[in-house]
């Protein structure tokens, strides 16, 4: 009966970790898109947001790194906060590439 209370618990705690993973990620994609669309040069909408939600997606990009901070050691956590603000940053204007994504200037 323990070892199966055991397990469980070990269960409960791996899926509170996945929890924490998927927030931390989704963190750092919410503000790596929102200073993408604060952005002047950007082609997802027609006027770029103000300059308020450019600081939002600052605090959620330093909300995602003390989420990172709590899973990892210090060094794998700033690598995985860099590394995942790197990607979305780079996959975000390339995803404007799309048609889909983009909404063209003349276009209203």
């Amino acid at each position: 009966m323990m070892r199966i209370i055991t397990r469980c618990k070990q269960c409960f705690v791996r899926g509170k970790i996945h929890m924490w993973l998927f927030l931390g990620l989704l963190v750092t994609l919410l503000g790596a898109t929102l200073l993408y669309l604060s952005n002047k040069n950007q082609h997802v909408i027609t006027r770029p947001l103000t300059k308020s939600w450019r600081l939002i997606g600052i605090v959620c990009c330093l909300l995602a790194l003390l989420i990172w901070l709590q899973l990892f050691v210090v060094s794998a956590a700033i690598f995985t906060w860099l590394f995942t603000l790197n990607v979305a940053l780079v996959g975000i204007p390339l995803l404007t590439l799309n048609q889909f994504f983009c909404k063209n200037k003349g276009e209203e």
